[in-house]
């Protein structure tokens, strides 16, 4: 059985709820502003991640987790885990899902080499 490791395995999935306490701050003021003038002409502004909806992001991808880690392709799964979000009341694309759970990684990774905590 091939058995690979898991940085988001039960006490690291508590440590990244903690963080996603961290992580709402508000936009910086270019972004916004930059958004309004433009009138949606260009790309529109993605709406930013409440914290419970980043929760529901982070237990429907742990639910996946072991499909996640036994499949090459997972574009079909952030598929998935949108419609799972769907089903929740929050609309986000399979790209927006991905997105975000790429950057919580980052800044789990970050914030913990930062802290030099050792397991």
């Amino acid at each position: 059985m091939d058995r690979r490791s898991n940085p988001f395995h039960h006490h690291h999935h508590h440590q990244l709820h903690h963080l996603i306490q961290q992580q709402q701050l508000p936009p910086s003021p270019q972004s916004t502003t930059a958004a309004m003038d433009l009138g949606g002409g260009g790309g529109e502004r993605i709406p930013q991640w409440s914290i419970d909806e980043t929760k529901e992001l982070l237990g429907i991808r742990e639910e996946l987790d072991q499909t996640f880690m036994e499949t090459k392709r997972n574009k079909l799964l952030w598929e998935v885990v949108a419609s799972k979000m769907a089903d929740k009341g929050f609309a986000r694309s399979a790209e927006q899902c991905k997105s975000k759970w790429k950057n919580l990684v980052t800044r789990y990774k970050v914030t913990f080499n930062y802290l030099s905590i050792k397991y």
